[in-house]
């Protein structure tokens, strides 16, 4: 009897091991697929596509709504490692770069589309001037308001040249407004968003492609200063006007100052803040560092922000 029990001990931890190995191979698959890349899966059909010279460029989207479902509130509380690879492709657009047959590029997004460049969709175009085609997209998500400009190079490299971010209204836009051959973008500055002082409309900004990069192209955004005798008027009006508590500043106070820095005429905006504000009104310091800390635009490829 006690040699039959000693026979099937072995048995059984060889049974234990066996039934372990899937086990632990599940996990090891698991941890694997944590640690890789996130793969890309189509969250829907092809809604656009187009190919030139060795590239086809795919636009997918589908709509979901779960936005506000139990899969979303459960992933808010999860860290985010683990958010992000359970929502996986939950957002319902996604674009897709191919390079002879091969990805070089996926991404998931709200809503992507390509611009366009008078009738011309600015895909396969040369956008920057060098010879190498280019595709400009924007991802817009109508819900909150934001997009994002999205500009790639399509050449023997496939490279992103720019990411800015922009309100989603009318903009961003591409047209030639020089006459150089190239487009310059129009976008809404977001980065107001994020400041204390926000305006609404939201200020324009013009940008130039310029040594490998977007700049404020100042000429073609500059405007005539409105005539002495009118600021000064202007300002007396916001001086001697009510301040509520709640807004900080007057909105005219705040509208006039990016008038004035948008249009070529820090100088002029500077002594504006000084002539308009109310005395012994607090916050002025903290307006003109908010003003001064809020870039003129923002591109996160290149990580360049313009301040004034």
């Amino acid at each position: 009897m006690l040699t039959a029990t000693m026979n099937m001990r072995p048995a059984k931890q060889r049974w234990a091991v066996l039934t372990a190995l899937p086990v632990l191979a599940a996990l090891t698959l698991l941890i694997i697929d944590f640690l890789s890349p996130p793969r890309f899966s189509p969250p829907g059909p092809i809604v656009w596509s187009r190919k030139f010279g060795d590239y086809e460029i795919r636009i997918f989207h589908e709509e979901w709504s779960d936005h506000d479902g139990i899969f979303t509130r459960l992933c808010d509380k999860l860290p985010s490692t683990i958010s992000h690879r359970l929502r996986g492709n939950r957002l319902p657009g996604g674009i897709e770069v191919l390079r002879n047959h091969k990805r070089v590029y996926s991404a998931y997004g709200y809503d992507f589309n390509v611009l366009t460049v008078g009738t011309n969709e600015a895909a396969g175009l040369d956008l920057t001037g060098n010879g190498i085609p280019d595709i400009a997209l924007v991802d817009s998500c109508w819900t909150s308001r934001w997009a994002t400009f999205l500009l790639f190079e399509c050449g023997p490299k496939f490279k992103k040249l720019s990411e800015i971010g922009t309100e989603a209204s009318d903009h961003p836009k591409l047209e030639d407004l020089d006459g150089d051959g190239k487009p310059e973008l129009t976008i809404e500055n977001l980065g107001w968003r994020n400041a204390m002082f926000e305006p609404d409309p939201l200020p324009i900004v013009i940008l130039r492609w310029q040594d490998g990069k977007y700049v404020r192209a100042a000429d073609l955004m500059a405007k005539p200063a409105p005539p002495m005798n009118e600021l000064a008027e202007r300002a007396e009006r916001i001086r001697n006007g009510v301040w509520r508590e709640h807004q900080f500043v007057p909105d005219e106070l705040l509208e006039s100052v990016i008038e004035l820095l948008y249009t070529g005429h820090e100088d002029l905006a500077w002594k504006f803040i000084d002539q308009a504000w109310k005395p012994g009104q607090a916050m002025k310091q903290e307006f003109i560092d908010s003003v001064r800390n809020t870039p003129a635009f923002e591109d996160k490829e290149s990580g360049l922000e313009e301040r004034f």
